[in-house]
């Protein structure tokens, strides 16, 4: 099996698992909110920079099942599928994300600082 087709088969089934169908996802296409600020926007945006010049398919933005819209999806390519930026997000706010967030995939996401240098170790 090639390379490609080991990597459309993981998001298929990632998409499958995990997306809610009334939605449709915008493949490597960068979405942002002015609710969101700046500096969430700008780690947004850098980060999606970066796994497009690695060659890692993203989504942003997206509707998952349980009504949770992580900040960057990765299905396949970096041992997180989920990428969260924090700004000004309280401790509460993540909690109450993390009971909308199926349970298999709580182990699989990534918290980056939106007021601090983007370090690709922090995704991979």
């Amino acid at each position: 099996m090639s390379e490609q087709t080991k990597q459309n088969k993981q998001i298929k089934e990632f998409v499958d698992m995990y997306v809610d169908k009334k939605y449709k996802v915008d493949w490597n296409v960068i979405k942002l909110s002015k609710a969101n600020g700046q500096a969430h926007n700008q780690m947004v945006a850098t980060i999606c920079v970066w796994c497009i010049h690695n060659d890692i398919q993203f989504a942003t933005e997206c509707h998952l099942v349980g009504n949770y819209r992580p900040d960057v999806i990765v299905p396949f390519g970096l041992p997180v599928r989920i990428i969260e930026v924090r700004n000004s997000e309280t401790e509460r706010r993540t909690q109450e994300k993390m009971g909308r967030i199926p349970k298999d995939l709580q182990v699989q996401i990534a918290y980056v600082n939106a007021n601090q240098p983007f370090n690709e170790k922090s995704i991979q």
